[in-house]
């Protein structure tokens, strides 16, 4: 497949079941874990045809998605990519639906917004039918949530996402690297193209505390964010200017 996959975790159980949902997906993408310095680091074994992990020891105390996502980036060797969360559990055909659009659409900067479920399912067994998913999505339809997400997939060209160096490395912490990212792709001239409806996601439950949750950087990257959304003057595309992005 033409597609690779991106998540990232620091000690994040719900990887597990991101990647067997993955896994039941038909076609399936290749597939790069960046485990940023968990406390047990993250395997998959048997998996090794499609599926590789890069393992980050340096500088891992606080979670920094940003960089994490930029050495996965730097590691695809296919024409295309898409970032999702650990958190996050697909339709079967999503990764062809992602591909087949990114093919179509030659300037599509491909999103999905997600449902979510309130309680955290044992593991279950996926199947290329999508029965298993199927269930828990409707589950997910009536959790009371509103379908939401700007930043729980993000699907473009491999050379697209190099040219502008990735994410921001200069978001630290919680909010906002998402949409800063989506933003430069429509100042770089790709359009946003949605494709719930066609393709769905659910997002996993998980608990939201530590430093990289702190107001502190939720405060200061959602300020960063909103200085660049008023710089209309100035449409900054590309990041990681004069500066080493995605090292490991």
């Amino acid at each position: 497949m033409h597609l690779t996959a991106i998540v990232t975790c620091k000690n994040r159980d719900n990887i597990r079941m991101c990647i067997a949902s993955m896994r039941a997906c038909y076609p399936r993408p290749h597939c790069i874990v960046v485990d940023f310095g968990s406390t047990i680091p993250v395997e998959f074994p048997g998996h090794s045809s499609w599926l590789k992990v890069i393992r980050v020891e340096r500088n891992t105390d606080m979670f920094h998605k940003a960089r994490a996502l930029n050495i996965g980036i730097r590691h695809v060797t296919t024409p295309y990519l898409c970032i999702v969360d650990a958190d996050q559990i697909f339709s079967p055909n999503f990764f062809g639906v992602v591909l087949s659009t990114l093919k179509r659409i030659p300037n599509s900067f491909v999103m999905c917004k997600t449902y979510s479920l309130l309680r955290q399912p044992v593991i279950p067994s996926f199947d290329h039918k999508g029965i298993t998913f199927s269930s828990l999505l409707q589950e997910a339809k009536h959790s009371g949530i509103p379908l939401h997400g700007d930043g729980c997939c993000n699907g473009v060209s491999t050379k697209w996402a190099v040219a502008v160096h990735g994410y921001d490395e200069t978001y630290v912490g919680y909010r906002a690297q998402d949409s800063d990212f989506a933003l430069r792709a429509v100042f770089g001239g790709l359009k946003k193209t949605w494709i719930e409806g066609v393709a769905n996601m659910v997002h996993l439950p998980h608990p939201r505390s530590g430093a990289y949750y702190s107001d502190q950087y939720k405060v200061t990257n959602k300020r960063k964010y909103k200085k660049k959304t008023k710089m209309s003057a100035k449409k900054i595309v590309v990041a990681n200017i004069d500066v080493a992005w995605g090292k490991l």
